[in-house]
């Protein structure tokens, strides 16, 4: 087992490198210099790894975490976790509200949020995998979530999600930019979701049905969010704290909310959606009909058109700004691509399809790109 120095250490190399700190002094068998991006602000010094276990380098890795902490404007122990748990996403569930000033609810609360947390966590494994062996690999996944002491104030659940991949030599190549591990894959998919479902709660009900199940949001779904609310809540705020080991989607949340208002609605969305069949389908040759992006945006919305039991239909799914510009410039060709997801159709009969949720898009005989 590494001792603290050690994992400090490798954290630190790094945290330095993906938030491109420069080495500007080296001295052999001693120490490492490094200065902020800015070449101004911060400096720090790290012991060599040769020294790592010496009685005087855990003084100099501390200096090394205030002087981060400092510069993030956070604690030093959140930095400090931060680097001692690096292969972790971290995600908090915050309730607050008057009945609950003195940081206390009920147990049986507890263990309903707790449930209904673990289920949004299996959706989102559930729909994040989609290659062989997908099974082991989200129990795997669900095995390496953790459960962090809660801090003080209100009533916080902290989660510990893992950067996890199944074990072997053999890690599934993900065709996602940016996404080097199942666990981060499931993990965006998680906030991601979340972030979609908060943006489309209000409005019209024809109108937020339908963008709920082109978004693979189904009763179950609501279920699970609306059991995270706690009688005596009357906010619950989800915080994300995304690993320097990957690099972090522009996309990716830090902060989603939920109040009363919203725990109604998505209550009587989620008896609404009961009523919804969902079937699979793979490799839909589709064409791309429009492009729409706000300016100053990256992400942009892509609308699809395509066949499906001789009769046309429409959906539309947000990609990334990679994916748009490619897409773009097919739309500009007239070629084609295809889709995989889910149709969703309402009331046990496939006669009348009501949403598509696009999960794959195959650009190419060896393109495929993963969305989530």
């Amino acid at each position: 087992m590494r001792t603290y120095n050690e994992l400090i250490l490798y954290s630190l190399h790094k945290y330095l490198a993906a938030h491109q700190w420069t080495c500007f002094s080296r001295e052999e068998g001693r120490y490492d210099a490094y200065r902020s991006p800015d070449n101004v602000t911060s400096e720090l010094l790290i012991p060599d790894s040769i020294l790592v276990n010496h009685k005087q380098s855990r003084d100099l890795l501390d200096e090394a975490i205030e002087v981060i902490s400092s510069r993030e404007g956070k604690s030093f122990a959140e930095i400090q976790k931060l680097l001692l748990s690096s292969d972790y996403d971290f995600f908090s569930l915050r309730e607050s509200g008057a009945a609950i000033s003195e940081g206390a609810i009920s147990l049986a609360s507890g263990v309903t949020v707790m449930s209904g947390v673990y289920t949004l966590f299996k959706i989102a494994a559930s729909s994040a995998v989609n290659i062989k062996g997908k099974r082991n690999i989200s129990r795997g996944y669900l095995e390496s979530l953790r459960l962090s002491a809660p801090r003080a104030g209100s009533f916080i659940f902290n989660f510990d999600a893992k950067l996890y991949n199944p074990p072997g030599a053999d890690v599934p190549v993900l065709n996602v930019a940016g996404v080097s591990s199942i666990g981060r894959l499931i993990n965006i998919n998680f906030a991601s979701r979340l972030k979609r479902f908060k943006s489309i709660l209000t409005g019209d009900q024809a109108a937020v049905k339908s963008s709920l199940l082109r978004e693979g949001i189904d009763h179950r779904y609501c279920n699970g969010v609306s059991s995270v609310f706690v009688d005596e809540a009357d906010t619950v705020d989800f915080g994300f704290v995304w690993s320097f080991l990957e690099p972090t989607l522009v996309s990716a949340p830090e902060a989603i909310s939920f109040d009363r208002e919203d725990r109604v609605r998505i209550i009587e969305y989620s008896k609404i959606l009961m009523h919804y069949q969902v079937a699979r389908v793979e490799a839909l040759p589709a064409y791309l009909e429009s492009f729409t992006r706000r300016e100053g945006e990256a992400e942009g919305r892509v609308y699809i058109r395509f066949e499906y039991d001789g009769r046309t239909f429409s959906t539309s799914v947000l990609v990334d700004g990679s994916l748009y510009e490619s897409l773009n410039e097919r739309h500009v060709k007239r070629q084609r691509v295809w889709v995989s997801g889910n149709l969703f159709f309402s009331d046990g009969s496939r006669a009348k399809v009501e949403a598509f949720e696009v999960k794959k898009i195959k650009i190419a005989e060896d393109v495929v790109v993963e969305l989530f």
